[in-house]
């Protein structure tokens, strides 16, 4: 309200300098004052406004590119890597240390029929689950389960010898069994 007040009172003695009473000298330097934290407080709210909404907007933004980085890296129905992201990893670690990665590659045998007689939706379940199993056989932080085509899985194991690996695979194949 006192802010409508000065601003009015302000104008009113621009427009009528007559009717404004004479200041004394102090007078002038408190109200330059006065002005200047008012100024002061004006700007340091607009900026504090700005910096609040860049920084919400950095955050989407930073939440919309880990979005999708997830989206061009994993399979939307099983949550698995997808072919590009084992590609890469195969790329950039397997061929440059190659000793102690196995890869078990293994599809759904007689898919379509799956999908023909009981439909598409309840295939898609079955992939989904296939797709936990397979992840729940990757127990270090290099191995990777993968869904490599329609229904077609990788596993690349990583830290272990052949026996385990072979312990692994018949693991794997006795709970998609089940």
């Amino acid at each position: 309200y006192s802010v409508i007040l000065n601003v009015g009172i302000f104008f009113y003695d621009c427009f009528h300098p007559e009717m404004s009473p004479t200041l004394e000298p102090l007078d002038g330097i408190v109200d330059q004052a006065v002005s200047f934290v008012f100024m002061a407080i004006l700007i340091f709210t607009i900026v504090s406004y700005l910096l609040k909404a860049y920084s919400r907007e950095r955050h989407d933004k930073d939440e919309v590119i880990a979005k999708l980085d997830f989206l061009s890296s994993h399979d939307p129905l099983t949550g698995l890597y997808n072919r590009r992201s084992f590609i890469e990893a195969v790329r950039n670690k397997v061929l440059v240390s190659p000793a102690g990665y196995y890869l078990l590659m293994f599809d759904v045998d007689f898919f379509k029929r799956i999908n023909d007689n009981y439909s598409h939706i309840f295939g898609d379940q079955v992939l989904e689950s296939i797709g936990r199993l397979a992840q729940d056989t990757c127990s270090e932080d290099g191995e990777m389960a993968v869904r490599y085509g329609g229904e077609e899985f990788v596993l690349l194991l990583a830290g272990i010898g052949p026996e385990d690996a072979r312990k692994s695979a018949e693991r794997l194949r006795m709970a998609v069994e089940r």
